[in-house]
């Protein structure tokens, strides 16, 4: 994700910072270089991740998170991601 990604899908203007310390600090994040930075979760930390996610928020609120985070991944061009988010979210 980009940091414009993350802070579309959670909200916080903080993104950047926490992107870069998670990557900085070896902590599951990697950054990469495109034409802007690039994170992306270790695959342990996602399961991780997506694991608390569903103890955390309701069906319904996951099916919207699914949804937005789907929609900013077709806005990226990353349209195989999409398509996963949609089917996990019953589309």
């Amino acid at each position: 994700m980009t940091v414009k990604m993350g802070e579309d899908l959670t909200g916080p203007p903080q993104a950047n910072r926490i992107l870069s310390t998670l990557s900085r600090n070896n902590y599951f994040t990697e950054r990469r270089f495109d034409k802007e930075p690039v994170y992306q979760y270790h695959p342990l930390f996602k399961d991780f991740l997506i694991f608390h996610a569903r103890k955390t928020f309701s069906k319904k609120e996951q099916t919207v998170l699914l949804r937005s985070a789907a929609k900013l991944l077709e806005e990226e061009g990353q349209t195989e991601s999409a398509i996963s988010l949609l089917r996990d979210a019953g589309d």
